[in-house]
């Protein structure tokens, strides 16, 4: 549940029992919509596959006329790439945290926003903000965070905070993202394209201190 404190920090596990994906439906929602559902599927790929990622680059377009080829191989490539996360850490003890990839700053601008940003648009920004940190930390080279930030560009997903959010309170709003340990921001970040890092043994998300973090944000 979302509430105006943060996003996504009521709720309970309850896995199902099987999962039906209905492409025809997507055709009925509104356009903007779609857009923003797309950004968790180039999510998925930016940390779990680098041939979803080439698909999504290569086929944007068949995407978004629905060809059935293009929307089925996104439906299960994503649900396969969540499948296989959440079966080994159901209660994200671990491995699970990767699936927050972009989602500090995402969940954290998606609320600041007052929920004007759809999640999906939000996460744009997040993956932007995340992506640049990655390369900075030398995790993946500009080059790779260029083409990330480049594909939520050409998906028509934001990519840079609009001029009503205060970046200020966006700082102060990362604290309630659910990563924060001891008071400390953590993020999970990328290593290249379709793949995150390890920071240990069944560690995902790294420590920042807020001065980088600020940096990024003001620098988007």
């Amino acid at each position: 549940m979302d509430t105006p404190l943060a996003t996504n920090l009521i709720g309970l596990f309850n896995q199902p029992q099987k999962v039906y994906i209905d492409i025809a439906a997507w055709k009925t929602l509104p356009h903007r919509e779609m857009v923003s559902g797309l950004s968790e599927t180039i999510k998925h790929a930016c940390l779990g596959s680098m041939d979803m990622f080439e698909f999504i680059e290569e086929h944007l377009d068949d995407i978004f006329s629905f060809q059935k080829f293009a929307c089925e191989y996104i439906a299960e490539n994503n649900c396969k790439i969540k499948y296989n996360i959440v079966m080994k850490d159901e209660r994200e003890s671990g491995l699970r945290e990767v699936l927050n990839l972009g989602h500090t700053v995402g969940r954290a601008i998606e609320t600041v926003s007052d929920y004007q940003l759809l999640h999906g648009e939000a996460l744009g920004i997040g993956m932007a903000a995340e992506v640049m940190l990655s390369a900075r930390l030398g995790y993946m080279s500009e080059e790779e965070a260029e083409r990330v930030i480049a594909l939520y560009d050409r998906a028509g997903l934001p990519t840079h905070i609009p001029d009503y959010v205060d970046r200020e309170a966006l700082v102060r709003k990362l604290y309630t993202d659910k990563k924060v340990r001891d008071g400390k921001l953590r993020f999970v970040l990328q290593k290249g394209i379709g793949d995150v890092v390890e920071f240990a043994p069944g560690v995902f998300a790294k420590p920042i201190e807020e001065s980088l973090a600020r940096e990024i944000i003001m620098e988007l």
